[in-house]
């Protein structure tokens, strides 16, 4: 192949790409959200649980207690499922001094809200979360955050119009 050769090959391979990355570029994603639909989250399965914290059909995978860290949750989120205007308590206990984060998330990597990201003394706490969020089904992360490392567990929580 002669050098005239490569260098129209070259050009044209160059036009298709940059004709390529202008169509890419002018293609519009409509991210808006109807608010009127539920949000669908990758997220199901639910400790369900009345407004006094009964819980009448555990998730054995929801609310697991952090125990070589030292903190549980006493029932878990409650009521759940809960209302969108109204929302949910989340309670636990604490048995050291430790930072704490607590997300809601509506995927695994997208937080909707914090709720929680302090450093507690040790006791008996209680959190109100999902006010403003629509029906779908989400996750709420519980970090504790220590010098060697970051403990988690999480809940599933499910909001009803």
């Amino acid at each position: 192949m002669s050098i005239t050769g490569f260098v129209v090959q070259y050009r044209t391979a160059a036009c298709m790409f940059v004709g390529l990355v202008l169509v890419v570029a002018g293609c519009h994603k409509d991210n808006s959200v109807d608010p009127s639909n539920d949000l669908v989250t990758p997220f199901h399965g639910i400790s369900k649980a009345d407004t006094t914290g009964y819980v009448s059909e555990p998730d054995s995978d929801d609310w697991r207690p952090l125990s070589g860290v030292g903190m549980s949750f006493q029932p878990g989120a409650y009521p759940n499922p809960c209302k969108a205007g109204i929302g949910f308590v989340l309670p636990f206990h604490l048995t050291s001094n430790d930072s704490v984060v607590v997300t809601i998330n509506d995927t695994p990597g997208h937080i909707v809200k914090e709720l929680l990201s302090r450093r507690l003394v040790a006791g008996n706490y209680a959190l109100v979360g999902s006010l403003g969020l629509r029906s779908a089904t989400y996750r709420v992360y519980f970090r504790v955050v220590r010098a060697e490392s970051t403990y988690v567990t999480y809940g599933d929580v499910q909001v009803e119009g």
